[in-house]
């Protein structure tokens, strides 16, 4: 086509054609654009971390062994968490050298238990409490309800639990014993920890020597049978 030559009808219709063209093109690369700005903005990428935990336990042992020097290796240990426990596994029976029936007044009978962490505690003991010294069976109304005291001494070995290993020596504790619960009987047994065992058998043994005394002559604490008594010892963690 001559540049002088005016166009001709087929002449727009082909810019026409090219002009569509053209923006068919832009506005697929707009569109293209857009395409690639999305992708790029869903990248990502994760970093996790995890950590593993792990709850401690403790669990607070007795020996109600009668004789000698009660040590970790002295056979008797066991766990005796009490009838309500579950499973139930009892309470240890304590070698007073008498039957309850043969309490006199004013004479007190001692027994001995040792105390210490069982070897698969993994939690130290800050304190050893007594929580309780109560009357847990006997006779419906039970004359010996208050007319029963207790001591608890401490670091007195087994074989020395006794009145003449005892002596003037001052008890720890010392109460009266209730049929109810007494809520003034919750005393701290140790003024420091009570460490868990780093290996078997290497735990710290906490000695200690119960006394139980008639403290009435009446007529009505005459032939009591059967009464049992029974002391709840605690391990506490801070």
């Amino acid at each position: 086509m001559n540049a002088n030559q005016p166009p001709t009808p087929d002449d727009h219709l082909k810019q026409q054609e090219r002009s569509r063209k053209r923006k068919a093109l832009l506005a697929g690369g707009v569109v293209l654009g857009l395409g690639a700005a999305i992708t790029l903005a869903a990248w990502s990428d994760d970093v996790f971390a995890d950590g593993v935990f792990n709850t401690g336990t403790i669990e607070l042992q007795g020996n109600v062994t009668g004789a000698g020097t009660v040590g970790n290796t002295t056979p008797g240990w066991a766990n005796y968490d009490g009838p309500d426990s579950n499973p139930a596994n009892g309470t240890g029976a304590l070698a007073f050298p008498f039957r309850p029936q043969t309490l006199v007044p004013f004479e007190p009978v001692y027994a001995p238990i040792a105390l210490r962490l069982s070897n698969d505690t993994t939690i130290d003991a800050s304190d050893i409490v007594l929580n309780t010294v109560q009357i847990t069976a006997g006779p419906a109304g039970d004359p010996l309800d208050t007319n029963l005291d207790y001591t608890v001494h401490t670091g007195v070995s087994a074989a020395s639990c006794n009145t003449a290993g005892i002596g003037a020596s001052p008890a720890a504790l010392s109460g009266v014993i209730n049929a109810s619960p007494d809520t003034s009987v919750n005393y701290s047994m140790m003024p420091s920890a009570l460490l868990a065992p780093t290996a078997p058998n290497t735990q710290g043994v906490l000695q200690l020597c119960l006394g139980v005394e008639l403290n009435s002559n009446e007529d009505d604490v005459k032939g009591v049978s059967n009464t049992t008594v029974t002391w709840r010892f605690t391990a506490e963690t801070d």
